[in-house]
């Protein structure tokens, strides 16, 4: 018995439903050794390219990373607590990770409450625009600092009753 010619649309249609049976059987297998190789291979080629680019534009002077940090917020549980400075959102993470900073969180109370009660989230994300602001603000007007500046974003109560009151986004006032 002789088959009737399919057509080529007829062929395209009999190949994806034979893949959609077999998902798994009509995909192309490397070995590992191939894929070992052609790995190397691409790797070098992709590090040579981008160290030729890189090459190329610092002789043209320009600047290939970003070296300015910028400004995070931490919430404690949802809320904005302080903002930073941080080279990048990965930095600004591993702030939230820092065991003098849980302890200061919980330690610094605002109207009675702990800002941070030891079991809430503590996310750093982006700062927004005034968050931003009050840490300029605050980092202009405060005492020159070349350690991490934190600025809270929520008023903090005072340790003394003769002490000042920190409002947001200024320092605490200097020990006398």
């Amino acid at each position: 018995m002789i088959k009737p010619k399919r057509t080529a649309a007829e062929q395209v249609e009999d190949e994806a439903a034979r893949r959609a049976l077999n998902p798994t059987g009509s995909r192309q297998t490397i070995s590992d050794s191939q894929a070992e190789s052609e790995f190397q291979e691409n790797h070098k080629r992709l590090k040579a390219d981008r160290l030729a680019r890189e090459a190329k534009l610092k002789a043209k002077g320009e600047m290939i990373t970003n070296v300015l940090p910028s400004i995070f917020t931490i919430e404690a549980g949802g809320t904005p607590t302080l903002v930073f400075e941080a080279q990048n959102l990965r930095s600004a993470h591993e702030l939230c990770h820092e065991q003098w900073l849980k302890s200061d969180l919980a330690e610094a109370k605002s109207n009675g409450v702990p800002l941070w009660d030891g079991k809430a989230k503590l996310r750093a994300r982006m700062a927004l625009p005034d968050e931003s602001a009050l840490f300029a603000e605050a980092k202009t007007n405060g005492e020159p600092s070349d350690g991490l500046v934190l600025v809270y974003l929520v008023e903090l109560d005072g340790e003394a009753a003769d002490e000042e009151s920190v409002g947001p986004g200024e320092f605490p006032p200097a020990p006398t």
